[in-house]
């Protein structure tokens, strides 16, 4: 059903090349068609304790409750998701998708969405559903650490990497691996959206270790979550015209760009191994395809049509 370990895919340019690095790109988008990338990552702990009916939350482009969804599906269990946003106000591919798997959307205002990690307000959600394991959104927590530390050893088992880089946009990804990594291994956390910075005392938290085991560079949101602008768009394309390989308009685009500007400002050491750690998330492209932020030459160019 998996495909794992996920393949390891160097990735070849005259700017590596002239920067003496190697960049190598865990392929986790190859894991499952629909249950890809991070999400599965995360996910792994949580389903590992075998609920009956698992509760989450998202917005309406969720990556995670997408693959959430299809994961509750495989192993037949009762799936909850809390949306936010008005019912009359959401119409599209994910939310079909969501529907169509079985899944029980139910939406709530944004007042009522921000209570999403309020502590009398999960006590009352769990007291409604007693049989209920409820994941944080984005499958955020320590469960949700576990499927990092085999992502470490996949990798490990392939060559010594010197460098992991992944995107950040709740932190799990990235204090999983914190959690997880061996002392010579340094970690980078590309922020996606905008005034992340309070993201490194979170991820520490989480990870139980100190902010000086990871970097979490914050100058490449693109102005802010879900933010895209024409030149990373064209980074998309250019990237995906010569490696083949499709990056996600939220999360992996913006940290792939960071890469290779650091690279070229020289932020890694020569002859060093840089593991990239693709999440996934390209069903985000279809919202983008939604609200017709794409042209049609853009779309063709990135394969999506």
């Amino acid at each position: 059903m998996f495909n794992l370990p996920s393949p390891l895919q160097q990735i070849n340019s005259p700017l590596l090349k002239q920067s003496a690095v190697n960049l190598w790109l865990k392929r986790d988008d190859l894991i499952h068609s629909q249950i890809s990338g991070n999400k599965l990552r995360k996910l792994t702990g949580y389903l590992q304790q075998k609920p009956q009916h698992i509760i989450s939350f998202g917005g309406a482009f969720s990556n995670h409750l997408h693959a959430l969804a299809a994961a509750c599906q495989n192993q037949q269990i009762k799936l909850t998701a809390i949306v936010r946003g008005e019912a009359s106000q959401q119409h599209n591919a994910t939310l079909t998708a969501l529907h169509n798997i079985g899944a029980n959307l139910h939406f709530v205002d944004r007042q009522t969405y921000k209570l999403r990690n309020n502590a009398d307000y999960l006590a009352q959600l769990q007291a409604n559903n007693p049989k209920a394991t409820i994941i944080p959104e984005g499958g955020y927590g320590h469960l949700g650490l576990h499927g990092l530390a085999t992502l470490l050893n996949e990798v490990r088992q392939q060559l010594k990497a010197d460098y992991f880089v992944c995107p950040v946009g709740s932190g799990t990804t990235l204090a999983g691996l914190c959690k997880h990594k061996k002392h010579h291994e340094k970690l980078l956390g590309i922020c996606a959206i905008k005034g992340g910075e309070y993201l490194a005392q979170e991820v520490a938290q989480l990870a139980q270790r100190a902010t000086d085991d990871f970097s979490l560079n914050c100058d490449f949101h693109f102005g802010g979550f879900a933010k895209i602008k024409p030149e990373l768009i064209d980074f998309c394309i250019e990237f995906y015209q010569q490696h083949n390989v499709l990056l996600d308009p939220v999360y992996t685009s913006k940290a792939m760009y960071a890469v290779y500007q650091l690279i070229a400002q020289g932020h890694f050491t020569k002859q060093s191994n840089i593991v990239f750690i693709h999440t996934g998330g390209l069903q985000g492209w279809q919202g983008m395809i939604e609200r017709q932020l794409l042209s049609n030459l853009q779309i063709n160019a990135l394969g999506l049509n």
